[in-house]
């Protein structure tokens, strides 16, 4: 599926999809974001994140698809600008179908599932979602894989060999995958001798 690239993520900002004139709630660095440490633009419960020392530079969208401030049509035009395939009330076989097997699928708060899917050809981006059983799709982080890239391991999309390795040895995992670098530094620690 054809999504948009970091470059066009990161020029992308929420107040584009607002109606002119619109207070938008901003912290341009030193708060916690999904990817890490960073500043947001905020309306509602919607977000454009980046990472610190990188104002402005959008390396994550996180949308509360039940959120009584934004209009619909304003999160459908994100998800579309996005271009990512997804709707409110989809349920979690329908984002298996489309996106494969979830690279992490927990339990949330009651009847609610947390599940993260890698997706993208190549710029790749991880999508975390947060599904009710009944409800299906209620939000979604959606994020370029490279905001967890270290210093050590720059390239795009690469990975520290020894965690990508040891992870796929010790939980069976296929293919490269995307991890902050707190819990790439934990593996090395603990599994990479």
């Amino acid at each position: 599926m054809k999504m948009i690239s970091y470059n066009d993520l990161a020029k992308l900002r929420l107040r584009g999809f607002l109606p002119k004139g619109t207070e938008l709630y901003v912290e341009k660095s030193g708060m916690e974001i999904v990817t890490g440490l960073g500043g947001f633009e905020q309306f509602g419960e919607t977000i454009f994140g980046w990472r610190q020392g990188r104002p402005f530079k959008t390396v994550e969208v996180s949308i509360d698809l039940e959120d009584a401030l934004m209009e619909v049509e304003v999160i459908q035009r994100i998800i579309n600008k996005l271009g990512l395939p997804i709707k409110k009330g989809m349920k979690l076989a329908e984002l298996i179908s489309l996106f494969g097997l979830a690279l992490s699928d927990k339990p949330g708060r009651a009847g609610t599932r947390l599940a993260e899917f890698l997706c993208g050809d190549s710029d790749k981006y991880v999508l975390g979602c947060h599904v009710h059983n009944r409800k299906g799709l209620m939000s979604f982080s959606w994020r370029a894989r490279t905001a967890w890239i270290t210093d050590e391991f720059p390239e795009r999309g690469q990975l520290c060999p020894r965690v990508a390795a040891r992870d796929f040895e010790t939980r069976g995992l296929g293919g490269p995958r995307s991890y902050s670098p707190c819990y790439c530094v934990w593996m090395r620690k603990n599994f990479c001798g």
